[in-house]
């Protein structure tokens, strides 16, 4: 097998950052509510150079696809309700489109330390998860994030870009890469210097078998920041220089008895502990420097 790392990149660099288009319109309510309605756009073009080992024959080619089209409503109704609804499609030919919602939920916010959110969403499983699709370092998403319960555990072993995309773990969510539950979640500034978040929730969890039962998922989170602040529940995956921050984080993530052990019949236990990520995000002149790294024992 070969593969044109090089052309592949510099294809990847040249046509899929430029083809980002986002939108967005912002409508008042009354003296204290507003809604925002907002649109994105990711498309990509893939060349791939491949061929079969065993039958050496070639499979090149390439790929124009849809890799994210996204919309947004959300908006508050006053200092203490917000709601959120997003949808996406994905489509690697006309007839391979795919539309669905990802999330559905509503945030009760008393004070920013305390925050309420139920519905469809993300679990904060980790620091990656929890970035923004529209501010992703690269279109993709590192394999390591495969290996959670809601993208079915179907991550490859080795270091890696891709997932086991011809498997079927079992395991699957409500929709792909969200679930249904309660996150209490919270940011606090001990310092201009020192800052802290916090989240902890319950899921409905990953269907076992095919009758639908479940058992509970339970994920928690904390994050430490130096410098700037990052007190939103999402992160993004650069700042562009905009602020300077060192972010520690580590998440867990538990459901008991997932699916079944085939060879006895025994329930099988998922628990991702000890998830530990690092973000730097440091401006150097007109630009930034940005660092991410994470380690997982699943």
């Amino acid at each position: 097998m070969k593969t044109a790392c090089g052309i592949g990149l510099l294809v990847t660099v040249l046509v899929a950052l430029p083809a980002m288009a986002i939108a967005g319109v912002t409508w008042k309510i009354g003296d204290e509510g507003e809604v925002d309605l907002g649109l994105s756009l990711q498309t990509l073009a893939r060349l791939t150079d491949f061929r079969n080992p065993n039958t050496n024959d070639a499979d090149s080619g390439l790929d124009l696809l849809l890799r994210r089209g996204l919309m947004r409503l959300g908006g508050n109704y006053t200092d203490y309700f917000k709601f959120f609804l997003q949808t996406e499609a994905r489509a690697s030919t006309a007839s391979d489109a795919d539309l669905y919602m990802t999330d559905a939920n509503v945030n009760f916010h008393y004070k920013e330390i305390a925050q309420l959110i139920l519905g469809l969403q993300q679990p904060p499983a980790d620091r990656e998860l929890l970035t923004s699709d529209d501010a992703l370092m690269c279109i993709d998403r590192p394999a390591l994030t495969g290996y959670k319960l809601t993208e079915g555990m179907r991550s490859r072993v080795e270091f890696n870009t891709a997932a086991l995309g011809n498997t079927n773990s079992g395991l699957w969510g409500p929709v792909h890469d969200r679930d249904i539950g309660a996150t209490v979640f919270g940011a606090y500034s001990y310092s201009d210097t020192l800052h802290f978040k916090y989240y902890g929730g319950i899921y409905e969890g990953m269907q076992k078998d095919n009758n639908g039962s479940t058992q509970l998922r339970y994920t928690a989170r904390l994050q430490m920041n130096l410098f700037d602040p990052e007190p939103d529940y999402y992160n993004l995956g650069t700042y562009l220089g905009t602020k300077k921050t060192v972010a520690i984080g580590w998440s867990n993530d538990v459901q008991n008895n997932v699916t079944t052990n085939l060879k006895n019949g025994n329930g099988v236990e998922y628990f991702a502990a000890n998830t530990v990520d690092l973000f730097v995000e440091y401006p150097t002149g007109s630009g930034s420097a940005t660092l991410e790294l994470a380690i997982e024992h699943t």
